[in-house]
C-alpha cells in the first residue's frame, strides 16, 4: 500500500510468528539506512558524485531514519514498541497502550511543531494522518484482538506455560485479555466450594469459537471437563 509517508506492506497472517522474528523483520527497514550510509561513504571516497549531493542524501537519509524510529504506530518504532510490550504484558494491554502512546506522541510532536520547530504543512499533514490512523486503530481494537484470538484458536503452537488463578465467575473475554503472545496459559479456576480445576487456554477458546458460548464463565468451562 502507498501511504502518505511511503510504502507499507500488510499481510494476512494465518499464524502467530515469534516476537523475536517479528522484531528482526521490523528492524530490517531501519537497517537499510545504514547500508545506504556505507554506500554513500564509498561513493564519496571515490568522488563519483558531487559532495553537495551526497550531503543532501545523507540529510534526507537521517531524517527518514529518525522519523521511522518514532514510537508511533504503524512506523517501525511503533511496531517495535508493540512487540516489546507484547513480550512482557498481555497482548490486549500492549495493543491498547501502544495506540494510546502513539496518539500522545502525535499530539506532542504537533505541539512541538507549533512551539519549537518551524511549521511546515507537509509535517502537519503527516502528523495529522498518523494521529487519525491511531484513533481509527484504537476504535477497531476489539476486532484486532478478536483476530489475535482466532489465530490462537487455529494454531496449536508450543510455548512456555504460564499458570494463573482466576475466579470461576470470570467471563471468557476477561480471561482472554490476560493472554500473552509468547505464552500458553493454564488457569486454576476457584469455585464457590473453594475447589480448584485446571482449564487450558485451548479449552477456553474452543468454548468461545466452537460452542459459540460467548457469555460462558470459567466455571462453565471447567464443568465441561
Amino acid at each position: 500500500m502507498l501511504w502518505i509517508f511511503g510504502g507499507v506492506m500488510k499481510t494476512d497472517e494465518s499464524t502467530e510468528p515469534a516476537i523475536k522474528e517479528e522484531v528482526i523483520v521490523t528492524l530490517a527497514g531501519p537497517f537499510q539506512h545504514g547500508v545506504l550510509f556505507l554506500i554513500l561513504q564509498i561513493v564519496s571516497f571515490l568522488h563519483m558524485i558531487p559532495e553537495s549531493i551526497i550531503e543532501q542524501i545523507h540529510y534526507y537519509n537521517i531524517v527518514i531514519l529518525l522519523f521511522n524510529l518514532l514510537p508511533i504506530y504503524p512506523l517501525d518504532g511503533g511496531k517495535v514498541l508493540l512487540l516489546l510490550q507484547s513480550s512482557i504484558r498481555p497482548y490486549y494491554t500492549a495493543l491498547k497502550s501502544t495506540y494510546i502512546l502513539s496518539i500522545l506522541f502525535c499530539c506532542i510532536l504537533s505541539w512541538m511543531q507549533f512551539g519549537i520547530f518551524t511549521f511546515t504543512w507537509s509535517a502537519f499533514i503527516l502528523g495529522l494522518f498518523l494521529l487519525l490512523e491511531n484513533i481509527r486503530a484504537r476504535k477497531e481494537l476489539y476486532y484486532t484482538f478478536m483476530r489475535f484470538l482466532f489465530i490462537r484458536f487455529n494454531q496449536a503452537k508450543k510455548r512456555r506455560i504460564s499458570v494463573s488463578y482466576v475466579e470461576g465467575s470470570a467471563y471468557l473475554m476477561d480471561v482472554f485479555k490476560q493472554l500473552r503472545r509468547n505464552r500458553s496459559h493454564q488457569f486454576y479456576v476457584c469455585n464457590q466450594m473453594n475447589e480448584h480445576r485446571i482449564v487450558t487456554e485451548q479449552e477456553c477458546l474452543d468454548t468461545y469459537f466452537i460452542d459459540y458460548d460467548v457469555t460462558a464463565t470459567m466455571t462453565d468451562v471447567s464443568l465441561k471437563k
